[in-house]
């Protein structure tokens, strides 16, 4: 029984609540980003199972400012070309 294992079982066990909690704010990349760096995490550490959920809570955090920021740099590239249109 691997960590990768143990950490696949903790998530689809805890994703319905781990979607209530983040509730209207859920970022649907944030969580798949999260999921995928948490996997790799508890892999090469020694990340315990009882930590498992702080631990993700803090990795999700880290991917969704990193989703708002490549959303909002696309944003900000076309907003002078829609002022100028005006």
């Amino acid at each position: 029984m691997g960590k990768e294992w143990i950490f696949d079982n903790w998530f689809v066990r805890n994703y319905p609540r781990l979607r209530k909690v983040f509730g209207q704010y859920l970022n649907e990349d944030a969580l798949h980003d999260a999921y995928l760096v948490m996997k790799c995490e508890v892999a090469r550490s020694q990340v315990a199972p009882d930590k498992f959920e702080p631990y993700f809570f803090g990795v999700y955090k880290k991917c969704r400012q990193r989703c708002a920021y490549r959303d909002n740099r696309y944003f900000l590239m076309l907003f002078p070309i829609v002022m100028l249109a005006v």
